[in-house]
């Protein structure tokens, strides 16, 4: 970076701020506005004399400007650059920006369009500079295709042939549930919901009614992300189609349930496979997909139903192997992991039943000594703070009082189903809760009572002695928060309401072998080291597994209408 260059970017933002002076005082609105008339013009002059000023004393003490500009070139090109952060931060303030730009039609005021627009260019023009300035460093940075070669190359050959296999055996399941979700009878979310999604992809006569459909959403069963997601999905026939794209239904209905529902669900269970086994070894890969992909739950859940449970499975399942891939570093992956579960709980709020498995995972570096007591506090700030940014620009109608008024009261309205189940007879005692109650369906859906109490034995003690503490812990934490708030607190009983929970729980089963694998055992507990311990905890595991698997061909049927 030069101090030419500087000077030409303090140049071309002044300019722009003059303009966006001009703009804003156009506002004749801008009047009605007791505060704002006099607080935007005020700041908007202080900062082009500010940048005025700067400009000024890079051309009056070049001595010193020079030096600022160096100490910056130091700053940048240092072993860990934090160019790449910079620019990844702009990105994100312009994303903004233009969400609060399109907010200035309903919420905020109209005549802060102007400062949007300028520091959404501003952010744009930095990005674009350091990009040409600092070409060397991309240079030198791989491309994201020699990254992936380079992870790929540390992989073993078994890892790479389970991977491929995975892969199609992926594909396999995904093709398999298309001439099931082609046609066939609309579920009566589907129809609740389809309206909504149209609507984002539908251009009005005005500008203003365009941005009303794709920001304001009137349905409250679902936050906001899971729309233009699943509006991401119709792109191709809206392009094909048009405006009436949303009149073919059944096109549209087979895209939403495969791209929404099964593929979603299938790459959930393969990153569950790999956070599990590493791809190392071919049976227990393999079985292990193919055991979740036969899951009653799942099954139905793929058949012939658009919701967005199965994004909720994979952004829970993200938040976990995130978490067990940074390994107490905090780095980029703890923030990823904060990422889903922002998604998670912008959604339909599961990411908020975190706070068990995100606080342990803290409070563990400081009692392993990997952070101390400010570096604690400074992490779960970060933390709530990226989960928050997530949240907020994942939704951003949440920012639009009567919007988010009317989500809060939706969500109080429906809590009472949910805790006593609907104002109807309840001959069988449906509506109760307790894990009795919830047993029934457990069995019918996911797993045997056998199977259940021997997959939560495999977590706790998984998570006590073994090679496995760290991911059963996870598990473990996030199934017990969520787990005892479906047993003791909602009565309503709706199979995907289970998913989230089950799913991720499944994997613990599939770790038990590896209580015979821990470095240290206690004095009563020696005897698992030994060969014959670890055939024993995998022959026992096997029995376990064929029990199940038979339990879940045979109730597959029964739990499609059940």
């Amino acid at each position: 970076m030069k101090l030419k260059s500087v000077r030409f970017f303090l140049a071309s933002l002044f300019l722009q701020g003059c303009f966006a002076l001009y703009f804003l005082l156009q506002y004749e609105i801008l009047v009605h506005y007791d505060l704002l008339k006099t607080i935007l013009p005020i700041a908007a002059v202080a900062a082009l004399v500010i940048l005025l000023a700067m400009w000024f004393f890079s051309i009056m003490a070049k001595e010193k400007a020079a030096a600022i500009v160096e100490s910056l070139n130091a700053i940048v090109t240092r072993p860990e650059p934090p160019l790449f952060k910079v620019q990844f931060l702009m990105g994100v303030i312009v994303f903004l920006t233009l969400e609060a730009f399109m907010l200035s039609f309903f919420s905020f005021p109209p005549p802060m369009r102007p400062l949007f627009i300028w520091l959404a260019i501003a952010c744009v023009q930095a990005w674009i500079m350091l990009r040409v300035i600092f070409a060397e460093q991309y240079r030198r940075r791989p491309s994201f295709k020699e990254r992936i070669k380079i992870c790929w190359s540390k992989w073993s050959t078994v890892q790479k042939r389970v991977f491929i296999i995975l892969v199609i055996l992926g594909l396999i399941h995904f093709a398999i549930f298309w001439p099931i979700n082609d046609g066939g009878r609309i579920h009566g979310d589907e129809e609740v919901i389809y309206p909504d999604l149209i609507k984002l992809l539908t251009t009005e006569e005005t500008l203003y009614d365009t941005v009303w459909d794709f920001i304001i959403v009137d349905n409250w069963w679902y936050g906001y992300p899971y729309f233009p997601i699943s509006a991401a999905v119709l792109v191709i026939p809206r392009l094909i189609f048009g405006n009436d794209y949303g009149q073919n239904i059944q096109l549209n209905l087979l895209l939403l349930r495969q791209f929404i529902t099964v593929l979603p669900m299938t790459i959930a269970i393969i990153i569950l496979v790999y956070a599990a086994t590493k791809f190392k070894n071919y049976w227990t890969s393999i079985g292990m997909f193919v055991m979740m992909s036969l899951i009653p739950g799942v099954v139905r859940n793929n058949t012939r139903f658009w919701h967005p449970d199965s994004l909720i499975v994979l952004f829970v399942v993200l938040a976990i192997f995130f978490l067990q891939r940074d390994r107490l570093r905090y780095g980029r992956n703890f923030y990823l992991s904060a990422v889903s579960i922002g998604l998670c709980a912008a959604i339909k709020l599961w990411g908020l039943f975190f706070f068990l498995a995100v606080g342990g995972y803290i409070l563990a570096g400081f009692i392993e000594k990997k952070i101390n007591l400010w570096g604690m506090v400074k992490v779960g700030l970060l933390y709530l703070l990226v989960m928050s940014i997530t949240i907020l620009a994942s939704s951003p109608s949440l920012l639009i009082p009567w919007v988010r008024e009317a989500g809060y009261k939706s969500i109080a309205d429906f809590y009472p189903v949910l805790r006593e189940g609907y104002d109807e007879p309840d001959p069988l005692g449906v509506y109760r809760t307790g894990l009795p109650a919830w047993m029934v369906f457990f069995r019918v859906h996911y797993m045997h009572d056998a199977f259940f109490y021997f997959t939560l034995f495999a977590a706790v003690a998984g998570s006590l002695i073994g090679s496995q503490k760290y991911l059963n812990r996870l598990v473990l934490a996030w199934c017990l928060v969520v787990g005892g708030y479906l047993i003791f607190f909602i009565a309503k009983k709706s199979f995907q309401y289970m998913l989230p929970l089950m799913v991720p729980f499944y994997t613990s089963a599939f770790l038990f072998p590896a209580l015979g694998e821990g470095d240290y055992y206690p004095a009563w507990l020696a005897f698992l080291g030994k060969p014959n311990a670890k055939r024993a905890l995998w022959g026992i595991l096997l029995i376990m597994l064929i029990w199940q698997l038979l339990h879940n061909i045979r109730m597959i049927p029964i739990s499609q209408f059940y």
